[in-house]
């Protein structure tokens, strides 16, 4: 990891402004979602991308397969699992808790 010497101090309401430059080297605009990891010592910012995919289970407890805008992609009837479906595809799949 580059140190890039720019020291941010925390304000009441725990918030730090990450730097122009760094944002800007990043990609990184307003609005968009940043994930919170924890290693060792260290907190670390990552862009949180959504999935292509989740899976979910209807009402009747069956899985079905829905793309990030809602519609479901592999009905509940299907015999291939979606989990198959995402694993040949090679796209990222989040599994929906109840």
């Amino acid at each position: 990891m580059k140190d890039t010497g720019i020291i941010r101090r925390i304000d009441e309401l725990g918030r730090v402004v990450i730097p122009k430059t760094l944002r800007t080297q990043l990609g990184l605009k307003e609005g968009d979602a940043l994930e919170f990891h924890v290693r060792g010592s260290e907190i670390v910012l990552t862009k949180f991308k959504e999935p292509d995919y989740i899976l979910k289970k209807n009402d009747f407890g069956e899985e079905m397969l829905v793309n990030n805008k809602g519609e479901i992609v592999i009905p509940p009837k299907l015999k291939i699992t979606p989990m198959d479906i995402a694993e040949v595809a090679g796209v990222e799949l989040a599994i929906e808790q109840a």
